[in-house]
């Protein structure tokens, strides 16, 4: 299975017409929309982990 951040730095994201279905991955930093058809990542499917704490923590909100 390739990561979406390989996918990203390779720009090799599913072409497929219609994503019949599709599976989550995830890794350390987020998660992601897998394509069942083909098993490549979802464009902008990315969801990072945390995302709202970490970016209130990087406007000083905290």
């Amino acid at each position: 299975m390739i990561s979406y951040r390989l996918a990203k730095l390779k720009n090799k994201f599913c072409q497929c017409d219609e994503c019949i279905d599709s599976s989550q991955e995830e890794d350390e930093t987020g998660f992601w929309a897998v394509c069942m058809r083909c098993g490549l990542p979802v464009e902008d499917s990315f969801v990072m982990e945390g995302g709202d704490y970490l970016q209130s923590m990087m406007l000083g909100d905290e």
